[in-house]
């Protein structure tokens, strides 16, 4: 169902109570559409959880007055979802451990590990959309083909085929130096170590997600959800979004409301965080606004200037994973070509210059 800007403006400003309401009855119409075969895209980040939280006041019936009894025992007629979660390797630990305290969880992996991925896919760098362009744009340059020279020139000069002008689908200039990379970039790690352990699973049970995302998180869901509201019945390619119009606070509100525990990387707190040698230091660590890959390049540069960003924060909260990716793994090198600091402020005094 198709949503408008101003529809969506209205939902965004629903207070909670409302918001909770539309989650539910949203979770409710999904299962009963396809007929059960659902699983909670268990994550362990806060905005899964609250969605698990919903799921499970459906079941418990915390919620059952927000539903018809019709539909309300329709729904519980059919097994709690499964909570599934893709342990891609990429997420802090502690995401790991509190995955693991949930029952009924089945953990997925991905067939292809980090390291393998940066040197035989590419790095995630700048955005999705700018490490699309530049991983085709090196593929065009590589292998011009007649099919394939109106897209270069597009990205390249922002030209149409009809010649007229679309800026936003030229590469921007400072990303440009990436075409001449020591190192591959591409778009594809979310399809690698996410999406197609999750496709497999779907293959494989023929269940459907219902997901914790929202429209706060970024363009392309906002767009996502103009064109399909919070659930897609598309065939094949049925999910639901049931909190789409949520916003953090409403996440925080919710888990204050109803005594939800995220997982501590949320939090600010202190801790003895162990050292490369073995040794252990107290340290403080400031709560996590987002959790997902910990070693990601998308959006870090654009990450608050004055304070370190998620690279620096792991070398202060993870050292042991710190050194693995940037040593080990060598996304120093990519950092460095970038212009982004790996090394946290503590130790190098200011940020360098971005691209």
């Amino acid at each position: 169902m198709k949503v408008t800007p101003q529809e969506l403006a209205i939902r965004l400003y629903w207070p909670l109570d409302l918001k909770i309401k539309w989650a539910v009855n949203r979770i409710a119409e999904f299962m009963i559409e396809v007929d059960g075969e659902v699983y909670n895209c268990f994550s362990g980040g806060k905005d899964s959880r609250t969605v698990l939280d919903l799921i499970e006041g459906i079941y418990d019936g915390r919620y059952k007055h927000h539903l018809p009894t019709h539909i309300y025992q329709k729904v519980i007629s059919h097994q709690k979802p499964p909570n599934i979660f893709c342990n891609t390797g990429l997420e802090f630990p502690e995401i790991v451990t509190y995955v693991k305290s949930f029952d009924r969880v089945r953990i997925l992996k991905p067939k292809m590990g980090f390291t393998k991925v940066i040197k035989e896919v590419g790095v995630a760098v700048g955005s999705k959309k700018i490490a699309m362009m530049i991983r085709r744009l090196k593929g065009y340059i590589a292998n011009p083909q007649l099919s394939n020279a109106a897209t270069k020139n597009l990205y390249l000069n922002g030209i149409k085929q009809d010649g007229s002008i679309s800026i936003g689908s030229m590469l921007p200039k400072r990303w440009r130096k990436l075409l001449d990379a020591p190192f591959l970039v591409s778009d594809q790690c979310c399809d690698i170590f996410k999406k197609e352990p999750f496709r497999r699973f779907e293959d494989e049970t023929g269940k459907r997600p219902i997901i914790g995302t929202t429209v706060g998180e970024s363009a392309q869901r906002k767009i996502s959800y103009y064109i399909t509201g919070c659930n897609s019945f598309e065939a094949g390619k049925e999910k639901c979004r049931p909190i789409s119009i949520w916003t953090e606070k409403d996440v925080w509100d919710y888990a204050n409301l109803h005594h939800v525990k995220h997982c501590e990387v949320y939090y600010d707190r202190v801790k003895m965080v162990e050292q490369i040698d073995g040794s252990f230091i107290e340290r403080y660590l400031p709560g996590e606004k987002g959790t997902g890959c910990l070693f990601c390049q998308f959006g870090i540069h654009m990450d608050d200037k004055k304070k370190n960003n998620r690279i620096q924060r792991l070398a202060i909260s993870h050292p042991k994973y710190y050194d693995i990716v940037i040593n080990k793994c060598n996304l120093k090198e990519v950092m460095i070509f970038c212009g982004i600091p790996y090394k946290p402020m503590s130790e190098v005094g200011t940020q360098t210059k971005l691209l």
